[in-house]
């Protein structure tokens, strides 16, 4: 466990230190200012990926070292953390750009904006690393067609394991990649909105669309570990936070965690790209 700044000189003397690069061109269905995206459709290093599995199955998310960021592989029983986060745009339609960077624990797929009829998730896989729920929230990427403005609730298990209904969300009219849910006030959102006093959730029971739209959704798990934020719009230096330094409390990496992006810019952020690294260390 790492508590001071000898053992970040221990990681790294004993090798306990991973760095990941990454590459990211959003693609032409990021088009909207303002939305926010899931990286994981996007394509280059990691490669893409568009949540394979059943229907209305929950499933664990792809493991592999190509779909999302490497961060070292296991290293039980020593602790990793994430120290570092480098990243920088190609145009200034990223700047200012905001990323969230989860750790993806499962999905259901096949979600339709076309029936009223209750979709009921089948949970024969419960979620890994976060299984009291804590922290955990949902998002809903468009997969294919446009849902041209459905509205939908969400019927999950809490961490107190109380079933209860998120308010109603309203999934916008975006193409593929697009986080389809809002918040109070907030025209997108980069999770769905959950009611006061939720802290996480278990597992989700179902999905009601009430306003019908087209198209087809992927509900997706995930719990968000850090924050970043881009904002020059000239120079286009990169932009650093070292959670150890910086923010004073380092992001925890759990054996076979499953890490990518949720993304949003203030301008249309299509045929764009975003590179960086990140730092992980262990003792």
């Amino acid at each position: 466990m790492i508590k001071c700044a000898a053992d970040i000189a221990k990681a790294y003397d004993n090798g306990g230190y991973h760095l990941q690069p990454f590459y990211k061109v959003w693609p032409s269905t990021f088009s909207t200012a303002n939305a926010w995206w899931d990286a994981t459709v996007a394509g280059n290093f990691p490669r893409a990926s568009y949540y394979p599995g059943d229907d209305l199955v929950f499933t664990a998310y792809p493991s592999s070292n190509h779909l999302s960021f490497f961060h070292g592989g296991a290293v039980t029983p020593k602790q990793k953390i994430l120290r570092t986060i480098n990243l920088h745009g190609s145009s200034a339609n990223l700047a200012p750009s905001r990323y969230i960077l989860c750790d993806f624990l499962g999905f259901a797929g096949g979600i339709s904006w076309e029936t009223n009829e209750v979709q009921t998730i089948n949970n024969t896989f419960t979620i890994p690393r976060y299984t009291d729920g804590k922290g955990v929230r949902a998002i809903m990427v468009q997969l294919f067609g446009s849902n041209a403005n459905a509205t939908y609730t969400m019927n999950y298990t809490n961490c107190f394991d109380v079933d209860e209904n998120t308010p109603l969300q309203t999934a916008n009219s975006l193409g593929t990649g697009g986080l389809q849910h809002s918040q109070t006030n907030a025209t997108y959102a980069p999770f769905m909105d959950m009611p006061l006093g939720c802290l996480g959730i278990k597992k989700v029971n179902s999905i009601s669309v009430v306003g019908l739209g087209a198209g087809i959704a992927v509900l997706v798990l995930v719990r968000p570990l850090a924050e970043i934020s881009y904002k020059d719009t000239t120079l286009f230096a990169p932009v650093e936070v070292d959670y150890l330094t910086d923010k004073l409390e380092a992001p925890i990496i759990y054996d076979g965690a499953n890490l990518n992006l949720l993304f949003t810019s203030t301008a249309n952020p299509a045929a764009t790209l975003t590179r960086g690294y990140l730092e992980f260390i262990w003792t």
